[in-house]
């Protein structure tokens, strides 16, 4: 029987063993998915500031009209918009 006992004790010593490497892997693994969010979240605020900074130039120089779109000219807006683009 002690030699059964003490094999146990060695399995139990190496599930042990085995169990500490892949916590602290996963504790490794977590710190890193932790930084990688913080790094996303950044992005996003950053991804924020730009498009409000934007919207907010925009809104200078534009007038909204909900009942126009940018591409509805008339025939005279037409060709003057594409006379000045024209590359010839």
């Amino acid at each position: 029987m002690g030699r059964l006992q003490e094999l146990r004790t060695i399995g139990n010593s190496m599930d042990t063993v085995t169990l500490q490497e892949k916590l602290s892997q996963s504790s490794l693994l977590l710190k890193k998915v932790h930084s990688l969010l913080a790094l996303v979240q950044k992005l996003c605020e950053a991804l924020k500031l730009r498009l409000q900074t934007r919207n907010e130039i925009l809104s200078r120089f534009l007038v909204f009209d909900p009942n126009s779109t940018m591409h509805s000219f008339d025939a005279a807006q037409r060709q003057e918009f594409g006379a000045s683009y024209a590359v010839n």
